[in-house]
């Protein structure tokens, strides 16, 4: 009899011990999910050119309110804009000259995460001809 309740036991501690790694696994995805929603996010729109400029919408978008940077740079790498700002969201419209830029990459970074967003630019120039009969008569 009592290598029967001995075994029973063992079953028992055996079942809580599965159940509680069980929770701790269930614990621990949980926080995973929540550490991959909380990356911010970056939306970009392009509104139409003026000129030689390209005008772009950007909304972005952080977990918490706190500082978050916005960078626009180049193909090679350089910045274009650059701004630093304390708000959860914001929407910004900017202005770009498209002298030779062929790719422009947004990022937009909150504490150790960041979104990115990257647009090639394809230029592409259409010739129009337009013939009006001016004869008079």
């Amino acid at each position: 009899m009592k290598h029967k309740m001995n075994f029973k036991a063992l079953i028992a501690a055996g079942l809580f011990v599965a159940a509680v790694g069980s929770v701790n696994s269930v614990n621990a995805q949980a926080r995973v999910v929540n550490k991959i929603e909380e990356k911010p996010t970056i939306n970009v729109k392009l509104l139409g050119g003026v000129g030689e400029n390209l005008i772009f919408e950007i909304v972005t978008e952080q977990p918490k309110d706190g500082k978050s940077q916005l960078r626009i740079r180049d193909e090679q790498g350089n910045n274009i804009y650059s701004e630093t700002v304390n708000t959860k969201s914001f929407t910004r419209t900017v202005s770009i000259s498209r002298n030779d830029l062929s790719k422009l990459n947004f990022v937009y970074s909150a504490g150790r995460s960041e979104a990115k967003k990257s647009l090639e630019i394809v230029v592409e120039y259409k010739e129009t001809l337009e013939i009006k009969d001016v004869t008079k008569l």
